[in-house]
């Protein structure tokens, strides 16, 4: 008998891939990357992707046969599959966990349990009050409850023992259950019923309601009226449909009205699938003409990606980068190519797509977390369906990068220099931007990066001829690079000259910028109101019961809270530790510099833009709405306000509490310094004005603000690159951080000076540690770290097989379960 099997990928973190038997009725469906449903261990069931398909039985195993096919055309393809095996293998993963993070959730499947009520009648003297809550949600509505949705109804937590033993009397029993999360959305629509085809007829119709049924007359007007429904040469020449969800939200339409003019066969109602996605539906505009030093860029950009597969676009803060990736988008779209276009924010995401839309249209497709996790399913299906309409441009943040393109031209990676391209948990722990120049060589295209303070790496690659380096010195505007002014507040509160956390420069910039109707941004990386409470008696301090750090002060809802846990502990009135009433707020973040500037400008129209206050995309798109069109006066925010944004009244930035920026045990600390204030000093003056920028530190002669000062990356490059390489860290090394977690740190000790030891025997001096890291408890687990430095020239599989095989060792070798080994290739 022919028998075919299927090598699937199913999103776990397990490290195969696993053969399932095709059935003969699945035999033509099954095609490499469709989903299937399989089942999983002893009672689980996923939908796993079809890797390749072989005559190839696996011997001494069982082999299980695949439940279901839901797709009909592959939803990943060929390049796909090879980009997933390069991330699994450079950064030391499954492709499995490449898989779980790839695809939107509505596209993995998983079972659940799913309960169902018996006709046992019930008891209420054999059940407890929680059993007999569980019992009384079913009725005739609702015949199955989902087993991870039970606390709805109970209230507890977990939920496990009730359910056993409401089995076990015979009030429920348990099945498995998968199902499709992704449905196409079907929306109804409302059109004038094909029988009245001439004018006289409509107007008899409206006459005869108009004289019976009153509000049937005025909801078919409003129809008639909202749909642009017209009669030419006295018959209906325009018959338009709208949707009927749209009609209900006019307050003149009425419900049983419209009801009552469909059964009378007045309007016609139909139902057809509809996208989530809006269209856009604004006017289009031409580029812009570029300037003559943009066009020099361009065209060296041109000629650099004829030997050069990835070119890096070093151009100051509002230089007109964005300009040059436009005319460089509508190049390769009119080749019939697609363009992806990488943002480190989804804060940026907003203004950049409604400058694409205004040149590209309907063609610009947005991909981020804050759109809903269908728009995302309908976003993949449509990008590779072959007979659906598909985008020939995706701006989106990191996770666009798994997109299943078909024909990528080129990819933009836009301040390609953030750490927010860099996922750090869960695995895989990739970087977005290296991907992406992985990616699209995989799709023979080209890479553009662009940044004003590059990272150090790219720069090293640039400027030795790896990547093609072109440089934009000079603002688009005539107003130039902003003044920046160093204030030190060490010497300013000798002098009695700071006012709370501003000093008196500031205050005085701040007061006159609105003055002339202008705009101040106010910059601290730190959100909520204060780092930490401290008792004036005896010093406590507030810490979280999970992690080893302090809770943070949240004055709006007057609560202590932890920004690695969730943890949440209501201000207490007094000192836990003496009693005393003496409790003060030490330090702050960017709710206290909104706070106390309120004190100082009371008139003035101030908003913050935080993690704390961007919950939703409504609500973070209102808030940069605001301050780009003027509603807002002042802007206090972390480093999302850092990012890219064009505001044209800007013309002052201040930078609060800068050294704290310095003051962090990393290597990278001064460049994430340099990049982040640069980027923030760059947001002021960027139209015709020459904006201004006031920086507050206690370090103000540290090198960092020196060349910053002076505007000076290559000074600061210099001497960064001198010490990377004498101290051998990245370019001139790889990096891998090994992040081990356990309950019991006695445990954890023994286990991480094992893997130390035994990796020493092959690296050598190249093993930093294990250390317990800044923060050496979250979430109830001890952490160490181990840092492996190795050569780029000894850099490969061997030396990752290596540390797998050690890391297999110790787990095989340990006693004690609940171990966490984290392995991050290229640590951020």
């Amino acid at each position: 008998m022919y028998r075919r099997f299927a090598e699937v990928i199913v999103p776990v973190s397990l490290p195969l891939l696993y053969t399932y038997e095709i059935p003969g009725t699945f035999l033509s469906q099954c095609v490499e990357g469709a989903r299937v449903v399989v089942p999983f261990g002893k009672s689980k069931f996923y939908s796993a992707i079809v890797r390749r398909i072989t005559d190839v039985c696996p011997q001494n195993c069982e082999v299980k046969e695949i439940l279901d096919v839901l797709d009909t055309v592959p939803i990943v393809n060929a390049i796909q599959f090879q980009f997933w095996d390069w991330i699994a293998s450079y950064y030391m993963c499954s492709v499995g966990e490449v898989c779980r993070v790839a695809l939107p959730s509505s596209l993995k499947l998983e079972s659940a349990t799913v309960l169902y009520r018996t006709t046992k009648p019930m008891n209420l003297a054999e059940l407890k009050p929680k059993e007999a809550m569980l019992l009384a949600a079913f009725d005739d509505k609702t015949t199955e409850i989902e087993l991870s949705k039970t606390s709805k109804y109970t209230g507890l937590k977990n939920n496990i023992a009730l359910v056993k033993n409401l089995i076990a009397l015979d009030y429920l029993v348990a099945d498995k259950v998968i199902e499709e999360k992704y449905k196409p959305k079907f929306a109804k629509f409302v059109s004038l019923a094909d029988s009245i085809t001439t004018e006289a007829e409509l107007r008899g119709t409206l006459d005869t309601l108009a004289q019976k049924s009153p509000k049937q007359f005025e909801t078919l007007m409003t129809f008639l009226t909202m749909s642009q429904t017209k009669a030419t040469d006295g018959r209906i020449a325009v018959r338009n449909e709208m949707e009927r969800k749209t009609l209900m939200q006019n307050p003149r339409v009425s419900p049983a009205a419209l009801t009552a003019l469909i059964s009378k066969s007045l309007l016609r109602e139909t139902e057809r699938e509809v996208s989530r996605i809006a269209v856009y539906d604004g006017d289009i505009q031409l580029c812009n003409p570029l300037t003559e030093t943009q066009e020099s860029a361009y065209n060296t950009i041109q000629q650099l990606f004829e030997n050069k597969s990835t070119v890096l676009l070093h151009g100051v803060t509002g230089s007109g980068k964005t300009e040059i990736y436009i005319k460089l988008i509508n190049e390769i779209i009119s080749q019939g190519k697609q363009v992806l276009y990488l943002l480190p924010e989804i804060v940026l995401t907003s203004q950049i797509i409604r400058r694409l839309q205004k040149v590209f249209g309907d063609e610009v497709g947005i991909y981020h977390s804050k759109i809903s996790d269908g728009e995302r399913a309908e976003m993949w299906h449509r990008l590779c369906s072959p007979e659906a309409k598909s985008y020939k441009l995706i701006v989106g943040v990191r996770s666009a990068i798994f997109l299943p393109f078909k024909e990528l031209g080129l990819v933009i990676v836009d301040e390609e220099h953030d750490g927010s391209f860099k996922q750090q948990d869960p695995a895989p722990r990739y970087h977005a931007r290296d991907c992406a120049i992985v990616l699209a060589g995989l799709h023979g295209a080209k890479t553009l990066l662009g940044s004003a303070t590059p990272s150090i790496e790219t720069y090293y690659n640039a400027t030795s001829g790896k990547y093609g380096l072109v440089e934009l010195l000079h603002r688009y505007s005539t107003a130039g690079l902003p003044e920046i002014n160093i204030i030190d507040t060490l010497e300013a509160a000798r002098c009695s000259s700071m006012k709370s956390i501003f000093s008196s420069f500031l205050i005085g910039e701040i007061d006159h910028t609105i003055k002339q109707g202008q705009q101040v941004m106010l910059f601290k990386n730190r959100r909520g109101f204060s780092p930490y409470v401290e008792c004036q008696t005896c010093g406590w301090v507030p810490t979280c019961e999970n992690c080893d750090v302090s809770l943070t002060y949240h004055k709006h809802e007057n609560r202590l809270v932890c920004h690695h846990c969730g943890y949440v502990m209501e201000m207490p009135h007094q000192c836990k530790s003496c009693g005393d009433n003496t409790l003060t707020t030490k330090g702050f973040g960017t709710e206290k510099i909104e706070d106390e500037i309120k004190i100082f400008f009371p008139d003035a129209r101030i908003t913050r833009l935080d993690a704390d206050v961007t919950t939703s995309r409504q609500r973070y798109e209102r808030i940069i709405y605001e301050f780009e069109h003027g509603l807002a006066d002042i802007i206090a925010g972390t480093q999302m306000i850092s990012k890219g944004f064009d505001f044209k009244n800007l013309r002052l930035a201040g930078v609060l509490g800068a050294d704290a920026m310095l003051c962090f045990p990393d290597f990278r600390a001064e460049e994430r310094a340099f990049q982040l204030l640069t980027q923030v000093s760059g947001r002021a003056g960027r139209s015709t004005e020459r904006g201004k920028v006031v920086i507050q530190t206690s370090q103000p002669h540290n090198h960092v603000f020196e060349d910053i000062l002076n505007g000076d990356y290559k000074n600061f490059y210099k001497r960064v690159i001198a010490e990377r390489s004498m101290y051998a860290y990245p370019p001139f090394t790889r990096l891998i951080r090994l992040q081990m977690k356990h309950k019991d740190s006695h445990f954890l000790d023994d286990c991480a000076a094992t893997l130390a030891s035994s990796l020493r025997k092959v690296f050598g001096a190249g093993v930093l540690g294990p250390e317990y890291p800044v923060l050496p408890r979250i979430q109830n687990m001890y952490i160490k770290e181990i840092l492996l430095k190795i050569s780029r020239n000894h850099y490969g599989i061997q030396a990752k097989n290596c540390i797998l095989a050690a890391i297999g060792n110790l787990r095989t070798g340990v006693s004690k379960g609940g171990l966490i080994i984290n392995i991050n290739v290229d640590p951020q």
